[in-house]
């Protein structure tokens, strides 16, 4: 449950996306169901929404991931005796994260909301969406979870940067998408697919004019936007969205559960 004076927010986890990077490992099976130590990813992010005392999520699906579809209706009625509720949501339009994101407008309504992208694993410590959504009470803006990176990595993901950090948290100074070289500042990390976004951020996407790619972009719409907070993760992230990310992903996984 939400601790008193705590905004309520719902969970949204974008689940619709084709996958192709996966396709020479798992086939036909959706990547949201590639599993780490025996449980499906999309299960790992359910879990996560659940430590942090959510109990509205919503999956955003495509109507041709039959088998993923079949797993969330078959754990629904079980979460629903625990008071939690999954409701299951179909992107008609391949246009992006935030046409994910829009496709759940009428579900979210008017809640603040949270966004979990399965295919990132969080070995966690503590539950670090709880705390991003502790930042949100404070900031009411954009709240981004973000992780230390390699060098080397820079290419791979969406960067924060800053020249201050208090308390594992900082105002995020300017956002660079998959940049080439290191930024010169003080603090960058990489964003590892994790958000906590006021219900406004809704309207923000809906006015986002498309990319080059056809899509609504939820990095774009953060790169837009005015003040925006980064959280410094707890724990370890582990890319999985791809064969060799995957991969890789499992045998660090066998090596720290083995620790």
């Amino acid at each position: 449950m939400f601790a008193e004076g705590r905004k309520q927010v719902k969970a949204v986890i974008p689940a619709s996306g084709d996958g192709t990077r996966m396709a020479a490992l798992l086939k036909e099976k959706p990547k949201e169901l590639a599993e780490i130590n025996g449980r499906p990813l999309i299960q790992y992010a359910i879990d996560e929404c659940l430590r942090s005392g959510i109990k509205e999520i919503i999956v955003i699906v495509s109507v041709k991931k039959t088998e993923l579809i079949r797993y969330l209706e078959e754990i629904t009625s079980d979460y629903e005796d625990k008071n939690v509720f999954i409701d299951i949501v179909y992107q008609n339009e391949k246009n992006g994260s935030g046409g994910a994101i829009i496709a759940a407008r009428k579900n979210i309504d008017k809640d603040d909301f949270c966004v979990l992208f399965p295919d990132v694993f969080l070995h966690e410590n503590e539950s670090n969406l709880e705390r991003m959504i502790k930042v949100f009470d404070k900031c009411n803006a954009p709240v981004i979870l973000v992780d230390e990176i390699r060098e080397d990595e820079l290419d791979r993901y969406g960067i924060t940067v800053a020249e201050k950090m208090t308390d594992g948290y900082y105002d995020i100074e300017y956002m660079l998408e998959k940049p080439l070289k290191v930024p010169k500042a003080r603090f960058y990390h990489g964003i590892i697919g994790r958000y906590v976004l006021p219900n406004s951020f809704i309207d923000k996407l809906g006015d986002l004019k498309m990319n080059i790619k056809n899509e609504i972009d939820l990095s774009e719409a953060l790169i837009e936007s005015g003040k925006k907070t980064a959280v410094l993760m707890n724990g370890k992230h582990y890319e999985c969205g791809s064969v060799s990310s995957y991969t890789e992903s499992v045998e660090c996984l066998r090596k720290v559960e083995a620790l």
